[in-house]
């Protein structure tokens, strides 16, 4: 992938990141605290004068600042994973899956084919938990890439928007 690219693909998470990050959470640290409130176009421009490297520490620091909220929130935040019997998993399967097009609209390609929208689930990486309806705890599949997969530490990830909006809507 060249380097534009990449730098165009932290600058797009860094912007979800600000964009879901819980305007309550006062962390003077944060080198986000300023630029979240920003229009877009201010944001993107201030995106753009950042390094590559820059992009990438303020993206790692701001998911570390997620997962040290975590720990302070314990169980009134979290929503548990979800444990589906047999039966109500073939129900889901057998469903239609729907997503608002602007979700669609946020997703230009999928490794994985979006097979999610067809209803079939098992190329769906395991939510084990959700933090603040944005913030998906995943466990992934070995045998399917996926580029909205990223990891801190021993925790992995999910910024696909339609997959957050399926587990939102379906909890699946």
């Amino acid at each position: 992938m060249p380097q534009e690219e990449k730098e165009d693909e932290y600058s797009n998470k860094i912007i979800r990141l600000a964009h879901s990050c819980p305007l309550y959470l006062d962390n003077p640290n944060c080198p986000l605290k300023g630029v979240r409130k920003r229009e877009l176009a201010d944001k993107m421009r201030w995106f753009s004068c950042l390094s590559f490297y820059t992009k990438k520490t303020i993206y790692n620091y701001h998911l570390l600042c997620y997962c040290k909220h975590l720990d302070k929130l314990k169980e009134e935040d979290f929503v548990s994973s979800t444990k589906e019997s047999d039966r109500e998993k073939n129900i889901c399967e057998r469903m239609d899956i729907v997503v608002s097009d602007d979700v669609k609209d946020m997703v230009d390609e999928c490794e994985k084919g979006f097979f999610c929208l067809n209803g079939e689930l098992d190329h769906l990486c395991e939510v084990t938990d959700c933090v603040f309806e944005s913030i998906l705890y995943v466990k992934c599949l070995a045998d399917k890439y996926c580029g909205h997969k990223y990891s801190v530490g021993e925790n992995t990830f999910c910024s696909c928007p339609i997959r957050k909006e399926i587990y939102n809507k379906y909890h699946i």
